[in-house]
C-alpha cells in the first residue's frame, strides 16, 4: 500500500487502519505495535522528515490508531530500534 503524499495523520491512519483491518478481524489481537521512519519519543512522532516538517511534530500517531481501531492498545517505535 503507497503511503499519501502529501499526507496527513488522518490520512496515515486510515491507510494504516485499511492495512491492519483484515488481520484485527481474522486475529483479533490483543495488542499492536508499529514502526515509523522518523523520531519517535513515548509513542509520538516528533519528526517525519520523508512526510516533510510541516506539520509533523509531536504526533499522536498510536493512539489515534488506538482510537480508530476501537481502543486496542498501540505502540509505536522507531523503524530502526530494536
Amino acid at each position: 500500500m503507497a503511503t499519501p503524499h502529501p499526507c496527513t495523520l488522518d490520512q496515515l491512519v486510515d491507510a494504516l487502519y485499511e492495512l491492519v483491518q483484515p488481520i484485527i478481524e481474522k486475529e483479533s489481537p490483543t495488542v499492536m505495535s508499529i514502526g515509523f521512519p522518523g523520531v519517535v519519543h513515548n509513542n509520538h512522532i516528533l519528526t517525519a522528515p520523508h512526510f516533510g516538517d510541516e506539520g509533523w511534530h509531536d504526533i499522536p500517531l498510536a493512539d489515534s490508531l488506538a482510537q480508530r481501531l476501537g481502543g486496542l492498545p498501540v505502540r509505536m517505535i522507531n523503524n530502526a530500534e530494536r
